[in-house]
């Protein structure tokens, strides 16, 4: 990979769009808001708060850098729920799900009683399918988010340790 190439938009990694029908695009939607909410960062001032005494310049450029690591692990995690779906072939069991519902809704107006109890006993079925597949999502997400964390706050330490190593060289500059 090339030093200045962003390793968020290199096209060997660029998924194919899933097809979206109405339940996948809602499971995409909350998935970007929650992970949208849990990667929003901290406002400048808070974050200036955490290095006490760190000059203004210097503050500014690790804020920046804090940031890009937000925005970064924002782009991959979402791209991560795409690879996701993809694997685990969510868009195709979906779209079945949405297929069945309007077939035994089509049932249902010509047999109501009993397309209704047939209609309930499959989709239970389907929704306790549905209901283990997003609740493995949300453990691959949430182990995800933990490993983001990790590389945040090595990335972190990495920073405050090269800013600390920075600072003699900046005093003799301050003197002057």
């Amino acid at each position: 990979m090339m030093e200045n190439e962003d390793p968020c938009t290199r096209p060997s990694e660029v998924q194919p769009k899933l097809r979206q029908g109405r339940r996948l695009r809602a499971l995409s939607e909350g998935f970007n808001k929650s992970v949208k909410y849990a990667l929003r960062g901290v406002g400048p001032d808070r974050f200036a708060s955490t290095f006490p005494g760190m000059p203004s310049d210097v503050l500014d450029v690790l804020y920046d850098g804090y940031r890009q690591a937000l925005h970064g692990a924002r782009v991959h995690t979402e791209g991560e729920f795409d690879a996701v779906c993809e694997e685990t072939q969510l868009s195709d069991k979906l779209h079945a799900i949405e297929e069945l519902c309007e077939s035994h809704l089509t049932a249902q107006s010509k047999n109501s009683a009993a397309a209704t109890r047939a209609l309930r006993a499959s989709l239970l079925t389907v929704k306790k399918a549905e209901a283990e597949e997003l609740r493995r999502l949300l453990e691959a997400a949430r182990a995800r988010r933990a490993e983001l964390e990790a590389e945040l706050e090595s990335a972190r330490a990495e920073v405050a340790s090269q800013a600390a190593a920075l600072r003699p060289l900046a005093e003799p500059v301050e003197a002057l």
